[in-house]
């Protein structure tokens, strides 16, 4: 995506990095260290920017992106896309709720700042899912066993 964004000529991309960050830029991002825990450094990274996109690691402390979109609203940003990725949960508040990523909460939190966000719809991801155990679909991989729920019929 940035790589894209960075080709119309159109666009400044400035990334916010932790201290600790190993990952590498593509050329032309414009990189700004960041104390994430510390909100005036958060707020003077996000400064005179218009839209912000969250992708942090599967690993990141899970109120990191409220302290992000906090932060982006005291910033005056006007557009985030959340660090949700996958199926469409827009106008979908149950399914929103029942996922362990907490996809209402995060969505709720960014309009009650007065900010929009932009979901970026992938698909399902079929093979990541299949690892999280039988609960999920099933597939318990480590134990070569499968559990399958109904046998796919029309029937109840």
């Amino acid at each position: 995506m940035v790589t894209a964004l960075l080709a119309t000529g159109n666009h400044t991309i400035t990334a916010l990095r932790h201290s600790c960050s190993s990952g590498t830029l593509p050329a032309g991002v414009h990189s700004v260290e960041v104390n994430y825990s510390d909100e005036a450094s958060n707020v003077s990274a996000l400064k005179d920017q218009h839209f912000l996109i969250i992708t942090l690691s599967v690993r990141a402390s899970k109120t990191l992106p409220s302290t992000i979109v906090r932060a982006a609203a005291a910033a005056g940003i006007k557009y985030i896309m959340p660090n949700i990725y996958g199926f469409d949960t827009i106008g979908k508040p149950q399914l929103a709720s029942d996922t362990m990523f907490l996809v209402q909460d995060k969505l709720d939190e960014i309009v009650s700042l007065g900010m929009n966000y932009v979901v970026m719809t992938c698909g399902f991801r079929y093979e990541w899912s299949l690892g999280l155990g039988e609960q999920w679909f099933g597939f318990t991989i480590k134990e070569r066993k499968v559990t399958f729920f109904d046998d796919g019929g029309d029937e109840d």
